[in-house]
């Protein structure tokens, strides 16, 4: 039944007019909502027919913002950082237009019928950000939870916090089989430690090898930093540690090496201990 489920679920995407639909109908509803909070849930005929002239401009607004910068083009379960400041800028945007419409109406001394009230803009700019950013949050958390690798799941940490990191972190959530459980981050940054990426923390060399692999029970870290980056020091505690604790090691391939200029995890290679070494690795002869 769940290899079912999850089948039903990874072959099937949204399509963008059912998103961007979906992102009207929350826009409408949070702007009716502000609109009936700010009267206190008592309207007149008065305030009806300014709820309905006001609506549809309200909504072109955002349409116009949605457009300009497309939050419904990206694939929802795979919703990161970036998707949520597209939201953020449409509905700033959006809010922004309706502002100086506001404006404009004013200065003409048009009917009061095209004047929107400040609150009930500024509430409705906070309600249709917050929903339309927890929809997608929901969305990727439930599919995380129900989409699970029909093969197997491996538990990975990540050296490197940066672009390729985040790279890498988003190949990885695309994975079906097999899935991948970030563990965090590995970085040497000290400004970066205890800090959060994409809800993961990312950690010093030390406290990730003294710690968290044995903790999260790791058995795979992934090298997505540039090898010169990483000094000597760096890499013989990597070294050792791997070694003793049977951790597999991966790279990123070069940028010019991604298939389609796209990164998927079947292009990690494994790592050998001489290439991490910087020279051929060293055999003991047992015999003498």
């Amino acid at each position: 039944m769940q290899d079912l489920i999850n089948k039903f679920i990874s072959n099937r995407y949204l399509p963008r007019w059912v998103v961007f639909t979906g992102d009207s109908i929350i826009v409408a509803l949070s702007f009716i909502l502000a609109f009936t909070l700010r009267h206190n849930f008592l309207m007149g005929s008065n305030e009806l027919t300014n709820l309905q002239t006001q609506l549809p401009v309200i909504i072109a607004f955002y349409w116009i913002s949605f457009a300009v910068f497309k939050p419904f083009a990206g694939l929802i379960r795979f919703t990161v950082t970036k998707d949520l400041l597209l939201i953020f800028l449409s509905v700033m945007s959006a809010t922004s237009m309706a502002f100086l419409f506001t404006l404009a109406a004013w200065l003409l001394h048009t009917e009061s019928v095209w004047i929107f009230s400040k609150s009930i803009l500024i509430i409705a700019m906070m309600v249709t950000g917050s929903i339309l950013t927890f929809s997608r949050l929901l969305v990727k958390y439930v599919y995380n939870n129900i989409h699970v690798g029909r093969g197997y799941s491996i538990n990975v940490l990540i050296y490197g916090a940066g672009d390729l990191g985040q790279t890498t972190l988003i190949a990885l959530q695309k994975s079906k089989n097999p899935s991948y459980n970030l563990a965090g981050f590995i970085d040497s940054n000290p400004r970066l430690w205890g800090l959060k990426k994409n809800g993961s923390y990312i950690y010093s060399p030390e406290t990730a090898f003294q710690e968290i692999i044995k903790e999260k029970r790791v058995t795979e870290i992934i090298i997505a930093i540039s090898p010169v980056r990483i000094d000597q020091k760096e890499n013989k505690t990597l070294i050792d540690y791997c070694i003793k604790n049977n951790i597999i090691v991966k790279k990123v391939p070069p940028i010019n090496d991604w298939m389609n200029g796209s990164f998927s995890p079947h292009q990690t290679k494994r790592v050998d201990i001489s290439d991490l070494l910087g020279r051929e690795e060293i055999f003991l002869d047992k015999d003498k």
